[in-house]
């Protein structure tokens, strides 16, 4: 698989691109999206990562209920690995969503999070610099869009890989909304 960064060559690059550029380098597991290369094509960089599957959203659309039932134990244990990997490091990945989890079946069910462009190393000295936006509105924590909170934890990941859970179960986004307050609506209901 290819992820290209347009018109980017001899440019100063985006912080979220250096930092999925460095984060892909230096996290290793097994349920985590791996580079194989960094080409130039053009003005163009390409970061050519292992094939992981189709995104969760597109493989419920696939695959029926019965047999997503029959998964999810394969899938919540190996999101829940990625993630104790991830926060033994002091690292939280900030956009867990149906579309940042590849899947694919060929020697058995495996899943890959791959995007890390959100990705962030929780220092001591960083962990008060925090964007309060981050998470795709419908997997964002309640307290990340009520207190506007800056200083967040590993939290964020686990209440993103709950909705994952439950998607990936049901079908059906847990908390459906476009806008904030709707979303926060629905969690309080």
């Amino acid at each position: 698989a290819v992820k290209q960064f347009h018109n980017l060559l001899g440019k100063d690059l985006a912080h979220p691109i250096l930092r999925e550029l460095t984060m892909i380098q230096l996290l290793q597991h097994p349920n985590l999206i791996r580079m194989v290369d960094i080409r130039t094509n053009g003005g163009d960089i390409e970061l050519v990562m292992e094939y992981g599957g189709i995104n969760m959203r597109k493989y419920c659309t696939k695959v029926s209920a019965e047999q997503r039932a029959e998964e999810v134990q394969t899938v919540a244990y190996q999101l829940l690995s990625a993630l104790r990997y991830l926060f033994a490091v002091r690292c939280v990945h900030r956009d867990l969503k149906p579309d940042n989890i590849l899947i694919s079946k060929s020697d058995g069910l495996l899943i890959k999070i791959c995007d890390l462009g959100l990705s962030k190393i929780l220092t001591p000295g960083t962990e008060g610099v925090n964007s309060p936006r981050v998470c795709t509105l419908n997997y964002r924590p309640p307290e990340n869009s009520l207190s506007k909170a800056e200083n967040y934890t590993h939290a964020v990941d686990i209440w993103g890989a709950g909705c994952v859970l439950y998607e990936f179960v049901t079908g059906s986004p847990l908390f459906p909304g476009r806008i904030e307050l709707a979303v926060l609506q629905k969690i309080l209901q």
